[in-house]
């Protein structure tokens, strides 16, 4: 059975670049990823589309666009793991391409009150 995940992405349809971790575009590491280098190696993604949401409100340079994933628990390609002290937020690994084949839709982000 496949689980939807959220991801905030700058392209309608989602590109590869959308799923390239922060280590592979050369960004430091910062917070958790410094003390667990392998968050440093994987991507964002939300369980709950309001928590999507509300991180693509705090942060609209991350994209303007939600991309839905569809994850079987089995999947052979993509590795997650929730890495929320609350919330519905998870790390999720995989190459780029395999994600790009995962998105159901996408969906635009509206402005703040919207």
């Amino acid at each position: 059975m496949a689980r939807l995940f959220y991801r905030i992405v700058q392209h309608n349809p989602p590109t590869a670049d959308d799923f390239i971790s922060n280590e592979a575009i050369g960004k430091p590491p910062r917070d958790r990823e410094v003390t667990d280098p392998e968050l440093h190696r994987g991507i964002s993604a939300y369980g709950r589309k309001d928590d999507a949401i509300a991180t693509q409100r705090r942060f609209p340079v991350l994209g303007g666009f939600l991309a839905e994933l569809a994850l079987p628990d089995d999947d052979p390609e993509i590795t997650l793991r929730s890495t929320s002290r609350h919330g519905s937020h998870y790390t999720i690994w995989g190459v780029p391409e395999a994600f790009v084949r995962r998105g159901q839709s996408v969906l635009p982000c509206e402005p703040d009150g919207g």
